[in-house]
This record gives structure tokens, C-alpha cells and sequence, in this order.
């Protein structure tokens, strides 16, 4: 029996210690509480949208046939970022490059737009992912530097010829901007060229991130 007392006295402290201290990390809430949750959770993260099969020969197509991009050449940036992040993300296995599909389009001699399917048989893929610029700008009013994107995406399966995301026919509409930088503002045609390619890239980035799970700290998706 006295053996029973001394272990209960000898657990008592520590038990009183431990206490105190749940009642100290109650106290300070969430400044504790928040970084706490971080590690044990990580990076607050942003969900894919939608998932790809990573075995399909898979192409990136940019279409503006509006004209929004001011630069041809940054449709292919465009593409080329893309389907670079999702080959390094290993979203992709197989995917076709998207100059290529470029080319076919190109070569098209009736005129008529050709359809989003046969440009990706053209280039041998089963799944293109189709996108549209409606928006590319580096200032909102013309004099805050603040480039920005929106374009809509779509994936068609070409076997079928379906769509198969997303529900709506006019795709998913992403807006990509580049954080503002206060006090710079292109002051050449060749720093504006820079800013342009920049902002390129990083839409076939939010493109790409369209389709994998990812840090929002990292999203170019906006």
C-alpha cells in the first residue's frame, strides 16, 4: 500500500504540470492554436477541379479567335507552360506537344474553324484540353500596373467526342493575375514584351493547376 501512495504522489506533479499547461494554450487561443494547426495540417490548399487520366495522349490547345492576346507567340507560351507543369506535377504521362496541334490547325485549308476534337486526332491525342482567352491585359485602367487573365477551359474527349468537363458548354471560366508591384511600370516596348511573356506563363500555370491539388499560396488561379 505505501509503495501505491508514492507512485501516486510521484505522478501527481507531472499530471498537475501538464494541466497547467493545457490551461496556459486555452488561454492564449489562437496565436497558439493557428500555427498549431498548420503544422499538423500544413499549407492551406486549393482543390483540382477536375482529374485527368494520366495515361491518355493528352494535347494543350489555346484558341483566340478574338484576338485578346496581343502577341501570337504568347498563345504557345501559354500552351507550353501548361503542359510543362503537368508533365513536372506528373498529371500527365503522354503529352503531345502543342505546336503540333498549332500546326494541323494551320494546315486546315476549307477556312472554317476546325473542331475541337479533330484538332486533337489530328495529332494523334484521345484528350485536348481546350482554352480561350477572354481577357489579357497589364493594367485595369491604364495606368496601375496589374496584369491580369481570364480565359475558359474545357477538356474534350476525342474518341467519343464529348465533353467531358466542365457541365458548362462555355468551359470554366479561370482568372489569372500577377500581384501588383508598387511604383514599376514598364517603361519600354520591351519591358512591356517581359511583362506579357510573364504573365503567359503563369496563365498556362493556372491552367495547369486546374487539374492537381496545390498550395493557394502557389495558385496563380485568382
Amino acid at each position: 500500500m505505501r509503495h501505491h501512495r508514492r507512485t501516486r504522489r510521484t505522478l501527481a506533479a507531472p499530471l498537475a504540470a501538464l494541466t497547467l499547461s493545457v490551461g496556459v494554450l486555452a488561454l492564449a487561443g489562437c496565436n497558439i492554436l493557428a500555427p498549431a494547426f498548420y503544422v499538423i495540417h500544413g499549407p492551406e490548399k486549393v482543390r483540382k477541379l477536375h482529374e485527368l487520366d494520366p495515361n491518355r495522349p493528352t494535347v494543350v490547345f489555346v484558341d483566340d479567335r478574338a484576338n485578346r492576346v496581343p502577341r501570337r507567340a504568347l498563345r504557345g507560351t501559354i500552351a507550353r507552360s501548361a503542359e510543362e507543369t503537368l508533365l513536372q506535377r506528373r498529371v500527365l504521362r503522354n503529352v503531345i506537344a502543342s505546336n503540333s496541334a498549332v500546326q494541323a490547325v494551320s494546315a486546315d485549308r476549307y477556312g472554317s474553324p476546325m473542331p475541337i476534337d479533330e484538332i486533337a486526332r489530328a495529332v494523334e491525342a484521345e484528350v485536348i484540353i481546350y482554352a480561350t482567352v477572354d481577357a489579357f491585359t497589364l493594367s485595369p485602367d491604364g495606368s496601375t500596373v496589374e496584369p491580369a487573365a481570364q480565359i475558359r477551359v474545357k477538356v474534350i474527349d476525342a474518341v467519343s467526342g464529348q465533353r467531358v468537363w466542365p457541365e458548362d458548354r462555355n468551359g470554366q471560366a479561370v482568372t489569372i493575375r500577377i500581384p501588383q508591384r508598387p511604383g514599376y511600370a514598364p517603361s519600354t516596348r520591351n519591358e512591356a514584351a517581359q511583362l506579357e511573356d510573364e504573365l503567359a506563363a503563369r496563365i498556362g500555370v493556372g491552367m495547369a493547376q486546374i487539374f492537381f491539388d496545390h498550395e493557394r499560396q502557389a495558385s496563380a488561379r485568382r
